[in-house]
C-alpha cells in the first residue's frame, strides 16, 4: 500500500467536562491500521449489546464492508444477550437479497440483448450463466420462509433504497454507458458471497438453522467451485481493450460500494 494512503483507524475517548476545564483529555485508541475508511465510518451498536461498534468500508480493500466489533459490554454483562439485533438484521439482510437476486435474470437478458450484435461472445457467455442462475431467488425465499416470514409478505415488501440504488444502476449503465461494464457488477456479486465455513459461522453465532441457509450456502458452493473462475477466464479471453476493462473494473467498484452502503444502512437501522 502506498505510505501516503496509509491511515490508522483510532478513537478517541474521554473529555468529560466540567465548567471551563476538561478534567481529562481525551485518550487515543488505535484500534486498526490498514484499512482506510475516510468515506463514511460510523459508530452504531450493531448488536444490540449496549456498546458502540464501528462500520466502515476501506477505499482499497472495497470488496467487503468493515465491521470492528465492541464486546466491552459482554465483558461487563455476561448475561445479556445482543444476538437477537443481529439476526433480524441478517434476516433484513436476506429479504433485500431476495429482491436483487429476482432481477439477476432480467438484468443479465437485458445485457445480452444489447451486446448480441456487437460482442456476441459475451451475450453467449452471459446466456449460459443466465441458465445457470435461474430460480435462485426462490432459495431465498424458501430461507425465509423456514424463518417464519410469509412468502407474499416478502415478495410485496419495499427494497430498501440502497437496493433500488444497486440494481437501477446497472438499467442507467446498460442504457447509457457501455454495456461491456455489466461485467463488472455480475463479478462483485459472485465475487462477494460468502464461503461454506463463513456460512456456517453466522448459523453458529445468531443461532440461525443451516437449513434455513440453503441458498447461502449453496451459492458458495457453485460460486468457489466454477463461478469465479469461470468468470474469471471468460474476462481474461473476451476483454482486451483498456477502455472495456476500466468500464468492468468501475461498475465493479460502484456495485461493491452499493453492496457496502446496504449493509451499512440495515446495520444503522
Amino acid at each position: 500500500m502506498p505510505e501516503a494512503l496509509h491511515i490508522e483507524l483510532r478513537l478517541f475517548i474521554g473529555a468529560s467536562i466540567r465548567g471551563p476545564r476538561t478534567t481529562r483529555p481525551f485518550g487515543e485508541t488505535e484500534i486498526d491500521q490498514g484499512n482506510e475508511c475516510h468515506l463514511g465510518t460510523q459508530l452504531h451498536d450493531l448488536d444490540g449489546d449496549g456498546d458502540l461498534d464501528i462500520v466502515g468500508h476501506a477505499w482499497d480493500a472495497y470488496r467487503f464492508p468493515r465491521l470492528w466489533r465492541n464486546d466491552a459490554a459482554k465483558a461487563e454483562q455476561p448475561g445479556r444477550e445482543g444476538g437477537r439485533a443481529m439476526t433480524r438484521q441478517f434476516v433484513d439482510y436476506m429479504v433485500q437479497v431476495y429482491h436483487y437476486v429476482k432481477l439477476s435474470c432480467p438484468l443479465m437478458e437485458r445485457a445480452r440483448d444489447r451486446l448480441v450484435a456487437s460482442r456476441p461472445e459475451i451475450a453467449a457467455y452471459l446466456d449460459e450463466h443466465i441458465d445457470e442462475e435461474q430460480g435462485h431467488e426462490r432459495w431465498v425465499l424458501e430461507d425465509l420462509e423456514r424463518l417464519g416470514l410469509e412468502r407474499k409478505r416478502v415478495i410485496h415488501s419495499r427494497p430498501r433504497r440502497e437496493t433500488i440504488a444497486l440494481v437501477g444502476s446497472q438499467l442507467y449503465a446498460l442504457d447509457w454507458l457501455n454495456p461491456v461494464g455489466f461485467l463488472g457488477y455480475v463479478y462483485a456479486l459472485e465475487a462477494n458471497g460468502a464461503t461454506v465455513a463463513g456460512i456456517e459461522g453466522i448459523s453458529e453465532r445468531l443461532g440461525i438453522p443451516t437449513s434455513a441457509l440453503f441458498a447461502f450456502r449453496e451459492h458458495a458452493r457453485i460460486d468457489q467451485g466454477h463461478h469465479i473462475p469461470a468468470l474469471g477466464q471468460a474476462l481474461d479471453r473476451l476483454i482486451t481493450s483498456e477502455d472495456e476493462q476500466w468500464e468492468i473494473r468501475r461498475n465493479l467498484r460502484d456495485t461493491t460500494q452499493n453492496l457496502s452502503d446496504l449493509v451499512i444502512a440495515i446495520a444503522l437501522a
